[in-house]
Parts: structure tokens; C-alpha cells; sequence
């Protein structure tokens, strides 16, 4: 009875309505560059590619950067000898309302051909920092060439970015081309440097409306992140379990992933249902288990 008891709430405990996902505060470090040959032009729109990239992914909020370079000429006059004394000095990290800093750095840009044509290539190194630690959170070489995962193979259908490769007519047709691809590689770098929790709502019938008894089926469930949180029909939602572990005196968490979820529908700019494509019997067995199961979405 226990037993039973304890599985009806655990399903009831995430039959509750909630708001799509809080986004990330991110502000942007003016991109860096030592090509000889690139004009300041290019990099301009190569700098603004990449903030639309993360824009795009709906996973975060940028802080304008005319604000960001008020706060740091604020920061510099600030300390100038006239207020060493000052105890109301800013933040150091730029910016007071972001809790990641992007630094830019534009590596390679290369346009090859003659006539009608024409390739272009573009690389940047991404560095993501953490202000309140001041600590590298990841850093990547990022290029034009596509990459990307089989479950997006439509959508570069829909976009033509299938075609980035192919030769154009002019240098600034195929520089327009590799912006597309790089747009989309860094859009992917994007949500997979920050893995969010997402809301598990509830667990629903095949005909994604009825909610399950308490033995399941544990097959299709409803999330809260919709479209405003840059779901899309196909992505993959990790499910895994976490346990504490002892090591060394100190307790740290183990993640382990047991399944994967597909998103079958997004309802609107909240909700989505997802199906589980991937470990369904060790899905059932933590539930019965009473683990403790979260989401992860990249």
C-alpha cells in the first residue's frame, strides 16, 4: 500500500502547470581579429551572426552591448585614481545583468575561386566564461562547414543549407552562404554548451491527452518549454537519473542516462509532448525504483 501509494505521487507530483524555461543572461565581448586581409565591414557581420545564432536557439538573453560598453567605460573611469577610494565601484565582468560573458575570436576568413566561381570559409574560436567564477566554461574552433546531426536533415532541406558548399556567383554570394552554416553550427553550440533542466509536467496516453495510471505506460509525456524555448518537432530530450555519491568524504552528484525522449509535438509557446524512443524498460524500472529522474535538454 506504501509502495502504491508512494508511485501515485510521485506521477501526481508533476501534474502541476508551469512557465516555459527562465532564460540565460549572456553579454557579448566585441569580437577580436588579426586578419591582415578582413575587412572590418565582414567582421561586423560575422559578430552579429553569431549573437543572432544564440538569439535563435530562445535559450538565452543578450544584453544589449551599447549598455555593456557604458559599463565598461564606467568600469575604467572608475578606476582612475579619483575613485580608488569608492566603495559603490561596478562589478567587474562587464556587466551586472548577464551571467555569462561570449568572447569572440574571428580566426579565418578565406574567399576562394575565380569568375562566377566562388567558396567561402569562415572560422571563429567561441569562449564562454563564467562572470561570478571568472572560470572557462567551454571553448570551441567553429567553421562554416555543416555539422550536424541526422534528426536536423529536414529542417537543412527546408533552409537549403544542404547547398552552403556549392560554388556561387560572387564573393559576397558565397560569403552570405557560409554565415548560413555558421549561423547553424553555432546555434548548435549553443544549446549544447548549456544543457537546462526541463519541467516534466505529466505522463499522457498515445493519444497524448489522457493521463497514465500509476503502472504507466511511461511512453509519452508533456514538458513545459514550447516554442518559446526554441523546441522544435524531433529534438532529443535526455532523461536521467541522479544519485549522491561518496568520494573521498565528499558528496557528488552521478548523473546517468537511462532514456531519451523525442519531441513529438510542440502545443504552443510553453508546452511540447515528447515520446520516449530510447531505454523505455529502464525508464519504468527508476520510476518503480522511486529514483530520483530529471530532464536535460541540449
Amino acid at each position: 500500500m506504501i509502495k502504491k501509494t508512494f508511485l501515485i505521487l510521485f506521477l501526481l507530483g508533476f501534474s502541476f502547470l508551469a512557465n516555459a524555461q527562465e532564460k540565460i543572461n549572456i553579454a557579448f565581448i566585441p569580437a577580436t581579429y588579426t586578419i591582415g586581409n578582413l575587412e572590418q565591414q565582414e567582421a561586423n557581420i560575422i559578430a552579429e551572426t553569431v549573437i543572432n545564432a544564440f538569439v535563435k536557439s530562445k535559450k538565452f538573453t543578450v544584453v544589449d552591448r551599447r549598455n555593456i560598453e557604458a559599463l565598461e567605460k564606467e568600469k575604467q573611469l572608475q578606476r582612475t585614481e579619483a575613485f580608488l577610494d569608492s566603495k559603490n565601484t561596478i562589478v567587474d565582468g562587464v556587466s551586472k545583468g548577464a551571467s555569462y560573458l561570449i568572447e569572440n575570436k574571428i580566426v579565418s576568413v578565406n574567399h576562394t575561386g575565380k569568375k562566377n566561381k566562388w567558396n567561402s570559409t569562415i572560422e571563429i574560436n567561441l569562449k564562454i566564461l563564467n562572470i561570478s567564477t571568472g572560470e572557462i566554461v567551454t571553448t570551441s574552433n567553429i567553421t562554416s562547414e555543416l555539422q550536424f546531426i541526422p534528426t536536423q536533415l529536414k529542417a537543412l532541406k527546408i533552409n537549403n543549407l544542404l547547398n552552403a558548399t556549392e560554388e556561387q556567383n560572387s564573393t559576397k554570394e558565397s560569403f552570405s552562404k557560409a554565415l548560413e552554416s555558421l549561423s547553424f553550427n553555432v546555434e548548435n553550440f549553443a544549446k549544447e554548451s548549456f544543457p537546462t533542466n526541463i519541467q516534466l509536467v505529466e505522463w499522457v496516453e498515445k493519444d497524448l491527452k489522457t493521463k497514465v495510471g500509476e503502472n504507466g505506460p511511461f511512453k509519452y509525456l508533456v514538458i513545459a518549454a514550447g516554442s518559446d524555448y526554441g523546441m522544435t518537432k524531433g529534438d532529443k530530450i535526455d532523461v536521467i537519473t541522479s544519485t549522491e555519491v561518496n568520494v573521498n568524504g565528499k558528496s557528488i552528484t552521478r548523473n546517468s542516462k537511462i532514456a531519451t525522449a523525442t519531441i513529438e509535438r510542440v502545443d504552443d509557446e510553453n508546452f511540447s509532448v515528447a515520446k520516449i524512443t530510447e531505454g523505455e524498460k529502464d525508464l519504468k524500472k527508476a520510476i518503480t525504483n522511486y529514483e530520483n529522474i530529471s530532464l536535460i535538454s541540449k
